[in-house]
């Protein structure tokens, strides 16, 4: 497992950012989200869920696309974390902030 230095962005933590999209976009909203979320059993993505999420995720961070073999691999809500924060910790990705967020939420989901 790897590690990551925590990174904010005027106070919000990028942890925060993927949890607040993950629940955005999951089918079962009312789930408790933990670290160990399973985002198919537990929050009810399906394979449309999964690919809004991913897109969602590449807008904010302004992320290169994952490839297929590592985008199989995203299956909890730690596994999209731990990720994440190696891709803010090399550079290839960005914290968005916490207005860019909710913004992008409300522009693309529906409740």
């Amino acid at each position: 497992m790897s590690h990551y230095i925590a990174v904010t962005n005027d106070k919000y933590s990028f942890e925060s950012a993927i949890q607040e999209v993950v629940r955005a976009f999951a089918a079962r909203k009312a789930v408790p989200l933990t670290a160990s979320s399973h985002l198919e059993e537990d929050l009810g993505y399906t394979s449309l869920g999964f690919a809004e999420l991913a897109f969602a995720l590449e807008d904010l961070f302004d992320l290169e696309p994952v490839v297929p073999e590592v985008a199989v691999r995203l299956q909890t809500l730690s596994d999209i974390t731990e990720l994440l924060g190696e891709k803010i910790q090399d550079g290839s990705a960005t914290a968005p902030t916490e207005t860019a967020v909710r913004e992008y939420i409300e522009r693309y989901t529906v409740d």
